[in-house]
């Protein structure tokens, strides 16, 4: 079954990078994860490159005009911390985990930095977005819901943990809301924009502020 699938390459029709109509997103939350998907990329290490590949390659992008592309809307990976809809770019999420033991850290105070948890084998920093963007402190989410989303940036990472996991979603760029002038909470300064759409707002995170704010700030 995973082989039909992969054959297919059902994460550009079905997955997050096409509708999203496939069946096992609730399960997997992203296409890195599902075991269709590593099947194939497992395929493609494994097979012979063609002969000539490179000279043909190096030929058909040789003729490739520099022009910039157009979208009508944006794709992110959406969640849920203290009642607020945040959003990372979907390039910067490498893996989405089930909430896990943390090991405090020595020396710290465990509020921005909580500590040290073991994602696939390697230890990751964990950070707490709630105390970073000056949050209401209320966890209601169980562990049942609550995810560790493991953010890669400049071949660093961080691991925040989300009360709730909504996955990716396509944010029309109609529904991007102006940012006040006076708005000078932590959020609004750690976020690049926000989108109202079905009733939300969705606030899209500058990774690059959260991660110099945190090894700067706090490590």
């Amino acid at each position: 079954m995973y082989e039909d699938k992969s054959a297919l390459r059902c994460w550009l029709q079905g997955g997050v990078w096409g509708d999203m109509s496939c069946k096992d997103i609730p399960t997997y939350t992203h296409c890195g994860n599902c075991p269709v998907y590593s099947l194939a990329s497992k395929s493609f290490f494994e097979k012979q490159v063609p002969k000539n590949y490179i000279k043909n390659q190096n030929a058909n992008f040789s003729v490739y005009e520099n022009r910039e592309i157009e979208a009508d809307d944006e794709s992110l990976f959406v969640f849920e911390i203290s009642g607020k809809i945040l959003a990372f770019e979907i390039k910067s999420v490498y893996k989405i985990e089930r909430f896990k033991n943390i090991h405090r850290i020595p020396h710290k105070d465990g509020k921005i930095i909580r500590g040290l948890v073991n994602i696939g084998g390697e230890l990751h920093i964990c950070v707490c977005l709630r105390q970073l963007l000056g949050l209401d402190n209320c966890e209601s989410a169980t562990d049942t819901k609550r995810r560790m989303i493991v953010c890669k940036h400049e071949n660093k990472a961080l691991v925040f943990a989300a009360d709730f996991v909504f996955g990716v979603k396509r944010l029309p760029k109609n529904s991007v809301e102006k940012k006040s002038e006076t708005d000078e909470d932590l959020l609004s300064s750690f976020s690049e924009k926000s989108f109202v759409t079905d009733g939300m707002r969705i606030h899209k995170m500058n990774l690059k502020k959260l991660f110099e704010a945190v090894i700067k700030r706090h490590l």
